[in-house]
């Protein structure tokens, strides 16, 4: 019974670690996303005057 509770326990951790990874890279995304969205804004009116 206590070997089934300690796998449990590892796969709960696993699952965690799994979601936080997600989170991770989505938070990634968004900010290298925003980066090239601004960059791009910044040199289309520094391109128009």
């Amino acid at each position: 019974a206590k070997l089934t509770e300690k796998v449990d326990g590892m796969d709960r951790r696993l699952e965690k670690v799994e979601g936080t990874q997600k989170n991770q890279v989505w938070t990634l995304i968004i900010l290298l996303g925003g980066a090239i969205g601004t960059a791009a804004w910044r040199s289309f009116f520094s391109g128009n005057p």
